[in-house]
């Protein structure tokens, strides 16, 4: 196939895709080489995004049979960035290339971007690399604002005069930390404040201000607390390719206004980048909202950006249309139960016989009073539904999908086959009769002459399948 399309993302499309993100990376290191080594960023990378594709909707762009580009983000993440759910697609989450990039990604997003809102999740979350502007480009025209830029220690601040009447100091008395609190607050009230606009974002104060991979730094001037200055080695939050056990990452930072214009700031990033060095950190990172006009003016005197996180709200007042765009966890754990007590029914009836995908449709409709839009065979509600996930045992309530191709009402195609998971590995199916058998025998049933051997596919988990579900209405109705 010569056009672009796209597939899910199985385990074949690993190595081409972290190919990719690291044909970026190494483009953004030569930016900035403070940046780790690409070897080093691929051993973070190949598990992370494994877990990631395992677990959640991805697709890779194929084009003239060649893998050009991949996408996959983090879905349902509670209250983010606002009072909706949202995703975030890491930096290490998506690449392409070629001289239609754009168009790849366009055609990724709006893939992913039908399944996310779907899923009641309306605010869009991307990582981009700092020197992408073809990426930016994109971006920008399809709706999306940068909020955080992560940045990396290019230029130490230089020595600066003495200031009188300054001391700076690690943080280890208790009035440190009752000083330390309270320029927290004072923080959070600049944070919430035009132009920023930031509410809840709270730093953690640390359980002992001497703790071995947590640095908290002061600034007293004549006696009072002016500022302070907290940092963490390996710590989470900043993006991945700055994170590392030899990273250490900038956490906090406030200086009071009346302090300001000092060289309070400067004072305090020294000391604590000379306690990081000698803990044996090889660079510094930080993250900040690139709407804090302070913080942006003082950060990039001496880092260099390597990624810009971007966001999108997605407008959700027309989207559900009467559709149950996700149903709670419970709920769905509910409806596997129920699905599976009504398919025990019909255990080793012929009624279903050559209608393996009506007999899991009546299963999870009926029991639960809902209705579903898959395709019109097995195969076709396989590339719908996204199976895939073959090295995983089908967790209950998924639906397990297999291809064969054979004859059916006078045509000869794909049709696929599927059943419903049970536990340990179990699937009940209709193919002879209504019948119970371990996920990995299926492939090894007798199937009918002429057609062909039934082949394995994966799974797809049952809130993929339920999504966009509309409850049937009653007769009251």
């Amino acid at each position: 196939m010569n056009y672009l399309h796209l597939v899910p993302f199985r385990s074949e499309h690993m190595v081409l895709a972290l190919q990719l993100f690291a044909a970026k990376y190494e483009s953004e290191k030569n930016m900035v080489p403070a940046l780790p080594p690409a070897s080093e960023m691929m051993e973070v990378m190949r598990p992370r995004l494994a877990a990631l594709v395992e677990k959640f909707p991805a697709c890779v762009a194929i084009k003239n049979n060649t893998v050009c580009g991949y996408m996959t983000g983090i879905p349902d993440l509670k209250r983010f960035k606002g009072t909706d759910n949202g995703v975030f697609i890491p930096e290490w989450a998506h690449a392409a290339a070629g001289s239609d990039r754009s168009a790849i990604y366009s055609l990724m997003y709006e893939h992913l971007a039908r399944q996310w809102v779907a899923a009641g999740n309306y605010t869009h979350a991307v990582s981009v690399f700092a020197h992408d502007t073809e990426l930016h480009n994109y971006l920008f025209r399809h709706a999306f604002g940068m909020e955080v830029i992560d940045a990396i220690l290019c230029s130490k601040p230089s020595a600066v005069p003495k200031i009188p009447g300054l001391e700076v100091i690690r943080a280890q008395r208790p009035k440190d930390l009752a000083a330390l609190i309270q320029m927290q607050y004072e923080l959070q009230q600049h944070l919430a404040l035009a132009p920023i606009f930031r509410l809840g974002l709270q730093e953690p104060v640390p359980q002992s201000l001497w703790e071995n991979n947590t640095h908290v730094v002061m600034a007293y001037y004549d006696g009072c607390p002016a500022g302070y200055m907290m940092a963490q080695m390996n710590a989470e939050g900043v993006a991945a390719i700055v994170a590392g056990t030899l990273t250490l990452s900038i956490t906090g930072a406030y200086v009071r206004p009346q302090f300001r214009k000092k060289g309070i700031a400067a004072a305090l990033l020294g000391k604590i980048t000379e306690l990081g060095e000698k803990q044996g950190a090889t660079r510094v990172g930080v993250d900040f909202e690139s709407t804090n006009n302070l913080a942006d003016g003082f950060w990039l005197k001496y880092f260099t950006p390597v990624c810009f996180s971007c966001i999108r709200h997605v407008d959700n007042r027309g989207t559900d249309n009467g559709a149950l765009v996700m149903l709670p966890p419970d709920e769905i754990g509910q409806c596997a139960r129920r699905a599976g007590q009504w398919a025990l029914q019909w255990l080793g009836s012929t009624e279903y016989c050559g209608k393996c995908l009506a007999f899991v449709e009546d299963a999870l409709e009926t029991a639960n009073q809902l209705e579903l839009f898959g395709g019109d065979s097995a195969a076709e509600s396989a590339d719908i539904y996204e199976a895939g996930n073959v090295n995983v045992m089908p967790p209950p309530g998924s639906l397990v999908f297999y291809d064969w191709e054979g004859e059916l009402n006078g045509e000869i195609r794909n049709w696929g086959h599927v059943g419903l998971a049970f536990d340990k590995g179990k699937v009940i199916h209709a193919w002879d009769k209504v019948r119970i058998d371990d996920y990995t025998v299926i492939s090894s049933l007798a199937v009918p002459p002429g057609s062909s051997p039934l082949r394995y596919r994966g799974w797809a988990p049952l809130q993929r399948v339920l999504l966009g579900c509309q409850r049937q209405q009653s007769s009251k109705d």
